[in-house]
């Protein structure tokens, strides 16, 4: 049976009040531990459109900016090479970017069976003056792998450093402590361990006897924290976002059996429209069981 680490699909909810004109500026998300050797990873970067008042959005991490983008199959190339006739011709530059990047199903760390705690941070910073960010072309820049491969046959997308602004690392309690356009907020990772009962679970867990992986929606959330008192000195400031405890995010699964391989369950994924990944587990010598995991 063929096993990867492999993490759920999940969504960034933004609440942010802007006090000042509308502006363009880069959000900037950062996973920061503190345990071992100190570590900022940044998880996505992009442009956003700002206007006065507050505005909510939602960010998928399968539009993360650090992993690669879908890779074309063998038919999408034929279709956008000069042989095929097309009139659609895709950049070769372009092209050759859409491998670039972190492996997708590493961008979050494997966390443990309890419950991994650890920050997000969130950065939201205003364009410079003449910012190559203002002048890039975001609608095609936005399905690269920019932070960390940049753009083919352009600058890199951002005037500021990379992994601004904790690129010169001092500790990121210190940067973002009293500035309202920088916010951290706990999260939890959980790591699903495989189970054929509830006994191989942690103590309060179940078994999902179907996936056969550990249930962690009977975890209580722990308490949101306090949030420290912050300076006005950036027209951006975040809103506390709807609160619930003692909940987990609920995945969307379906489960096929007697699938007989797991090329048969990824040609059931390519088929479905919000298939974000699969898994393929060997019942017996004939099938298997394939679970779809969706957006």
């Amino acid at each position: 049976m063929y096993k990867r680490l492999n993490h759920s699909p999940f969504v960034y909810r933004f609440k942010v009040k802007n006090s000042g004109p509308p502006a363009k500026a880069l959000v900037r998300v950062f996973l920061a531990d503190e345990r071992g050797t100190p570590t900022t990873v940044e998880m996505d970067k992009f442009f956003w459109n700002f206007k006065s008042g507050t505005t909510e959005f939602e960010r998928s991490s399968d539009e993360s900016s650090s992993v690669p983008r879908k890779a074309q199959g063998l038919y999408e190339i034929q279709e956008s090479s000069s042989y095929s006739g097309s009139n659609n011709l895709v950049d070769t530059g372009i092209r050759e970017y859409t491998g670039c990047g972190w492996a997708k199903h590493l961008l979050v760390p494997r966390g443990n069976p309890e419950g991994f705690k650890t920050n997000l941070l969130v950065v939201i910073s205003p364009l410079l003056e003449d910012d190559a960010a203002g002048t890039t072309d975001w609608k095609t820049v936005s399905t690269l792998t920019h932070s960390l491969c940049g753009a083919p046959g352009a600058p890199f997308p951002d005037s500021r450093p990379m992994g601004y602004p904790f690129d010169r690392y001092r500790g990121w309690k210190d940067i973002i402590n009293g500035r309202s356009n920088m916010k951290r907020v706990g999260i939890t990772i959980y790591h699903q361990q495989d189970c054929k009962s509830n006994v191989d679970c942690p103590r309060g867990r179940t078994c999902n006897t179907e996936s056969e992986r550990c249930n962690i929606d009977s975890i209580g959330l722990t308490q949101k924290p306090r949030t420290p008192k912050e300076k006005k000195n950036s027209p951006f400031t975040f809103e506390d976002c709807p609160y619930e405890a003692n909940t987990a995010p609920k995945l969307n699964t379906k489960t096929f059996n007697r699938v007989k391989s797991s090329f048969d369950c990824e040609t059931t994924c390519r088929k479905m429209k919000d298939c974000a990944y699969f898994e393929w587990q060997k019942v017996n010598s004939r099938n298997g069981r394939c679970t779809i995991y969706e957006h």
